[in-house]
């Protein structure tokens, strides 16, 4: 990092470096790495400079012959989870899983949802399925969901979200979900 931004030619070298150390070891072995590094600028509210870290790594994995992991701890509930916010890191990646079955997600938003907004929850759910654009990134649909109810929806979509959140978390105490989903 050169000014709390990360820079190239630091990058490359030391990255270059540590591919050919694998390289060497391994003849003809596929490589993969993980990028924690982006995860721990995203969580310190430097997203600008974790998006500038995945536009260094997509430099080098257009070179191939590397496959590339990211991790980043994304509330999917919290305020800031937003198209806008979100958008460069969604399309630095080909794929965007959650860290747990989106099953249990998906039960708290349906269920916040029944319960807020009663017969018209049915109609938004229909909504949701005929507004979320289709992209090249597979993004989870939970997630989509709850970035359509933000950009849509917005008048209701924190109260909602925030009910969501508490059945996630008391269905986690539980032991009935997974972890905290996460993109």
């Amino acid at each position: 990092m050169v000014e709390g931004k990360p820079d190239w030619s630091r990058f490359q070298r030391v990255i270059e470096e540590a591919l050919r150390n694998a390289r060497n070891r391994v003849a003809n072995a596929a490589i993969c790495a993980y990028g924690e590094m982006v995860g721990v600028l995203w969580e310190a509210g430097q997203t600008s400079a974790a998006v500038q870290l995945e536009e260094y790594w997509n430099k080098l994995l257009h070179r191939g012959g590397i496959t590339l992991f990211c991790g980043y701890p994304i509330d999917v509930f919290a305020n800031d989870f937003q198209r806008t916010r979100i958008h460069d890191v969604l399309r630095a990646h080909s794929h965007v899983m959650p860290t747990s079955p989106n099953s249990d997600l998906r039960w708290a938003l349906d269920r916040a949802m029944d319960d807020l907004l009663g017969a018209k929850a049915d109609e938004v759910r229909s909504s949701i399925k005929s507004g979320v654009p289709s992209t090249n990134l597979a993004m989870p649909e939970v997630e989509s969901a709850i970035l359509w109810l933000r950009s849509n929806v917005p008048e209701r979509a924190e109260e909602i979200l925030t009910c969501a959140r508490s059945y996630f978390a008391a269905a986690l105490n539980s032991g009935y979900a997974g972890e905290m989903a996460a993109i």
